[in-house]
Parts: C-alpha cells; sequence; structure tokens
C-alpha cells in the first residue's frame, strides 16, 4: 500500500530528526509532512511503541 510506505518514510526521518538535531517535537513533525503535532504523536506511538517525546528523553 503507497500511502503506508509513505507514512513510514515520514516516520523514519522524523525519528532522525528527533536522534539527530535539538528541533522541537512540533518542528520535526512539520518538517516530515505532518500537519499536527498530535497526528504525528499518535502515528509515532502506533509505529515505534512510544511518544516521540519518550524517545528524545531516552537518548
Amino acid at each position: 500500500m503507497p500511502s503506508r510506505y509513505y507514512l513510514m518514510l515520514r516516520l523514519e526521518r522524523a525519528r532522525g530528526l528527533l536522534r539527530q538535531t535539538p528541533m522541537s517535537i512540533l518542528h520535526v513533525a512539520l518538517a516530515s509532512g505532518f500537519a499536527s503535532q498530535s497526528y504525528f504523536a499518535r502515528c509515532y506511538r502506533a509505529n515505534f511503541g512510544c511518544l516521540p517525546s519518550d524517545h528524545r528523553q531516552a537518548l
């Protein structure tokens, strides 16, 4: 399914930005093509099992 593949590309990009930059989660979401931080957080959690903020704190 192309939309699922595209979503995973965006989430992988977001995970990279969370790991490699000090960007805020909102800016990571927007830079990764998400229209809102809440939708980004839901998608991130569904795919990686944690919220972006949990991931950032773990680093």
